[in-house]
């Protein structure tokens, strides 16, 4: 009969190797030992902590264990023991391993030593008492789930050691209120804030280039994030659900944002998605009904799936540049009225209708409104009866004079006014494309006016110098009227 090649060889052979391993099992088994209530393992130069067997509610780790230092508390030696509600770990420490402290939910402080570098997987999860916890300076890491579910845990401060946040790293804390990362961290991981509902505001450090996937997931009470400019993608599921947050940034370095980033986000009212994002995923910002208007940069390459589907309330969505390549039903459930909006000379638009929605050309005005307050509409700041500057004259005027809205300084006034002779002239800055008409009346009140001249469109920003050659020997009044093709 052929022999299986795969098969181990019969004979002393395999009776030394079941030799062998019985015998190693038997070394393993010498090596745990017991010094009170510690269970222990040594290497014979130092200690591991194994287990506790102790009913104490306050724990003292012994630095040493005969002449041996304690250099680290093992994998679960502690785990679920609700009964445990203090912990001293003496400076000979210096790693914490997975689940050490796990399902201890009495466990109500820790002081973790200078002398910890590591913190291993889930190693504090499920201590729903713990309310403060220190970590060391010497720490670089926070794992995976080392905090999850502390729920009682009210605010953290991570050490500029630690340069990533763990998947997970904070899943379920929902106490937690406040956190500060500081600028070493370079990488926030996958859900590492998932569910922190009582979170109201996040600053992320201009040091971090990833940020996870679902890494603010569902926290409902977060109204504000700032995202650096070091950040290029905002990964899928990141702010999902975050229903208090009501306005958001995106800054120039991102080129993409990830499927789901802002479903749910119902109190998002206003985003800013900046020229360079190419990637818009699917389901994006599904369901966000505070949003009434989106404007979408002229570098989109891609917009997915419902996108913006069930956003009730959109009323438009202005398109910066050429038409995308786009997913199914992008607006669909979007406000009675939603209009697509394009400037003039885009491609790859239909009019009046694109992909089963009502398309036009944004006109002049509508594009200036954009351009100052990143709406097409006659609403709220950007209305023409609007004065946000406070400078008198009202927006449909400084579109008229092609003067900035936003800017008190910048206002359409005559900056010289000179008789000489016959001749009577008035200078003042002009703009592009802008015509100018001065005008001459004898009684104001009577709205009775001659035109004099009129110069424009002009060709470039600069002065404009208009003159009336036969002014009157006496009283006369004058105005400046400014028009816009």
């Amino acid at each position: 009969m052929k022999k299986n090649p795969a098969s181990p060889p019969p004979g002393p052979c395999r009776a030394a190797v079941l030799l062998l391993l019985l015998l190693l099992g038997l070394a393993a088994d010498a090596k745990a030992e017991q010094s009170g209530d510690f269970s222990y393992s040594s290497n014979g130069s130092a200690v591991t902590i194994t287990g506790y067997s102790g009913s104490g509610a306050g724990v003292t780790i012994p630095s040493k264990i005969g002449d041996l230092p304690v250099t680290s508390i093992g994998a679960r030696s502690f785990q679920d023991r609700p009964g445990l509600t203090g912990v001293t770990i003496p400076g000979s420490v210096t790693s914490i391993g997975d689940e050490a402290f796990s399902g201890c939910t009495g466990l109500t402080g820790v002081t973790i030593p200078g002398s910890v570098t590591s913190i291993g997987d889930e190693a504090f999860s499920g201590c729903t008492g713990l309310t403060s916890v220190t970590i060391p300076g010497s720490v670089t890491s926070i794992k995976p789930s080392t905090f999850a579910f502390c729920t009682g845990l009210t605010s953290i401060t991570i050490p500029g050691s630690v340069t990533s946040i763990g998947y997970t790293a904070f899943f379920g804390c929902t106490g937690l209120t406040s956190v500060t990362i500081p600028g070493s961290v370079t990488s926030i991981g996958d859900y590492s804030f998932h569910g922190c509902t009582g979170l109201t505001s996040i600053t992320i450090p201009g040091s971090v280039t990833l940020l996870g996937g679902g890494a603010f997931y569902r926290c409902t009470g977060l109204t504000s994030v700032t995202i650096p400019g070091s950040v290029t993608s905002i990964g899928s599921s990141t702010f999902y659900g975050c229903t208090g947050l009501t306005s958001l940034t995106i800054p120039d370095s991102v080129t993409s944002i990830g499927d789901y980033s802002f479903y749910g986000c119902t109190g998002l009212t206003s985003i800013t998605i900046p020229d360079g994002v190419t990637s818009i995923g699917d389901h994006s910002f599904r369901d966000c009904t505070g949003l009434t208007s989106i404007i979408i940069p002229g570098s989109l390459i891609s917009l997915g799936n419902y996108a913006f589907s069930s956003c009730e309330n959109l009323q438009n969505a202005v398109f910066k540049g050429n038409a995308p390549s786009v997913g199914r039903d992008i607006f669909s459930g979007a406000a009675p009225n939603f209009t697509v909006m394009t400037f003039p000379g885009s491609s790859g638009f239909s009019f009046p209708d694109w992909q089963g929605y009502p398309s036009i050309i944004l006109s002049p005005i509508q594009q200036w409104r954009i351009t100052h307050f990143q709406t097409p509409g006659d609403t709220g700041a950007a209305a023409d009866s609007g004065d946000p500057d406070g400078d008198g004259s009202v927006n449909f005027d400084e579109f008229t004079a092609g003067t900035l809205p936003t800017d008190a300084a910048d206002v359409l006034r005559i900056t010289a006014a000179v008789r000489s002779g016959p001749a009577f002239t008035v200078t003042l800055p002009g703009r592009t494309g802008r015509s100018y008409m001065l005008l001459r009346g004898s009684d104001p009140s009577a709205g009775s006016w001659e035109s004099i001249v009129t110069q424009g469109p002009a060709a470039a920003e600069g002065p404009v110098t208009l003159t009336d050659p036969g002014a009157p020997a006496g009283r006369a009044f004058y105005r400046v009227a400014v028009s816009w093709p």
